[in-house]
């Protein structure tokens, strides 16, 4: 399924056009259709790039979206913009979450589901999808009888005309053999020469690609001043946010500890260090960082920045 849920991403949309599929069209829509593949599309960016919005009570992983986005990618106005959320809920595609001032609508992706539905839908017949109307059978136009100049084909014979329903497996099949974009959506936006991404797009695979990407991106990672080669060792490493997860296993507190401890002066700022989190204080001025689900060393870095203190980045990873 993890495999299915990558290819969405081969459904998504570049600058001023739209790119669907048609089989998925015929279940969800057209409108339908390139609403997701925004979504996909956004909610991929925002996740590769760490910027995915995150809240006390709703958790991470919420994606801010108007329907004005949607109008300027995609032509959707507000009625059925408005009527396919309403449909993605229902699906359980997506979770709504209402909060800030001024309100706005926050939300949370589930590609399981969707990749759960699409593989589910695509091997019926389309046209029982439950978001086309009804059709009935072609009539004879008005004022043409049905003579024997006119050849009428039993209901026998038009259902074995018919062409069979497309197959889940082989749709997505057909998405891999498409021909490659000629940027992976996970490399667009990202500060690296134009030739690196095409090359890096032409010689790994979009699972690789979109997982090396999540990886370099990472804050635990040691900084590198060419973003294209770290990418391009982690393509061909075959490196991931799983394999990184693997690789550590000791806590941030675990790691600070080692180098820093509670009550010692650095650079004429004191250190406080407790197993939930790390603060300093020069005279009026304190700052800190805790060590729960939001730390990261990218911000215990700046911390350390701030206070002019030698960073431990390095040392800790």
């Amino acid at each position: 399924m993890n495999h299915s849920i990558n290819l969405l991403t081969s459904l998504l949309p570049s600058s001023k056009y739209v790119s669907i599929h048609v089989e998925i069209a015929k279940i969800l829509g057209i409108e339908g259709a390139m609403l997701l593949a925004d979504f996909i599309d956004r909610y991929g960016y925002l996740e590769a790039n760490e910027n995915l919005c995150s809240h006390p009570e709703h958790g991470d992983g919420l994606m801010y979206y108007t329907h004005s986005w949607a109008w300027d990618k995609c032509a959707i106005e507000e009625k059925p913009f408005r009527a396919i959320i309403k449909k993605f809920q229902e699906l359980e595609f997506i979770q709504v979450y209402k909060f800030g001032v001024p309100c706005k609508n926050y939300y949370r992706l589930d590609l399981q589901k969707i990749a759960e539905y699409l593989s589910k839908n695509l091997s019926r017949n389309p046209k029982q999808g439950n978001w086309l109307p009804q059709t009935g059978q072609l009539e004879t136009p008005i004022g043409v009888t049905n003579n024997n100049n006119i050849n009428t084909i039993p209901k026998e014979k038009q259902q074995q005309h018919q062409a069979p329903p497309p197959d889940a497996a082989a749709v997505f099949s057909e998405l891999e053999k498409e021909e490659k974009p000629i940027i992976y959506p996970s490399l667009r936006g990202l500060k690296i020469p134009i030739e690196d991404q095409l090359e890096i797009t032409k010689k790994y695979p979009l699972e690789v690609v979109y997982n090396a990407v999540k990886w370099s991106l990472h804050p635990d990672n040691p900084p590198n001043k060419c973003l294209a080669a770290q990418i391009k060792f982690a393509c061909k490493k075959g490196l991931s946010l799983e394999s990184m997860k693997k690789k550590t296993s000791e806590t941030p507190y675990e790691k600070v500890k080692k180098i820093f401890k509670n009550g010692e002066i650095y650079n004429n700022a004191e250190c406080f260090l407790k197993s939930d989190g790390i603060a300093f204080v020069r005279g009026m001025r304190n700052n800190s960082i805790k060590f729960d689900q939001y730390f990261s060393w990218k911000k215990f870095e700046e911390l350390c920045e701030s206070f002019q203190i030698e960073t431990i980045k390095e040392k800790t990873t």
